[in-house]
């Protein structure tokens, strides 16, 4: 009940302007989402270790004290040219601001925005200044009746993404440093 009274009024219609790829926040993955992420990219080809020295951010987990190889969960490297002046996600195709695994994306993106520490009023409205999809209570009407748009995210979706990601914090072994 606590979860649907904060996402009553928290709206979100996703403009697909990559922003919530850029910025100087991190991107995890578990072994599972790595390697779902892995059979896309190229194939499948590269084995673990060469798809890891590619695309895994092994000095963030290292300056992090993540052990890569004690542990099952990875950083995703952010891209080596920037995007308007902010790193971005690896993944993100900066000609279509799309993303390049978007059917394996991990859970922490398929769920943003309805993450808890995002749900407070103060928390929603800071990010809607970064993220254009997310709607603000006064702007609800004029969302949901633009065409253009693409709709709302239905009530049964946020109720279910917040409590995945929020069963997926209880595997997280690096409390509250997931981005």
């Amino acid at each position: 009940m606590r979860n649907e009274y904060l996402l009553k009024r928290k709206h979100f219609s996703c403009t697909e302007c990559g922003k919530c790829c850029t910025g100087s926040g991190v991107v995890w993955a578990n072994r599972a989402e790595l390697d779902a992420i892995r059979g896309i990219v190229e194939g499948g080809r590269h084995d673990h270790d060469a798809f890891v020295a590619a695309y895994v951010d092994v000095d963030e987990m290292e300056r992090r004290g993540v052990d890569l190889g004690a542990e099952d969960w990875y950083i995703l490297k952010n891209a080596e040219t920037k995007l308007d002046g902010a790193e971005h996600c690896i993944f993100l195709d900066p000609s279509t601001n799309l993303c390049e695994i978007y059917q394996a994306r991990p859970l922490q993106c398929l769920t943003f925005p309805f993450w808890p520490e995002l749900l407070s009023s103060r928390a929603w409205r800071e990010e809607a200044s970064v993220c254009e999809g997310i709607v603000l209570e006064e702007d609800e009407d004029d969302v949901a009746a633009d065409p253009t748009r693409n709709p709302l995210t239905p009530p049964d979706e946020k109720l279910r993404k917040l409590n995945s990601f929020e069963d997926y914090l209880k595997t997280f072994p690096y409390n509250g440093t997931y981005h």
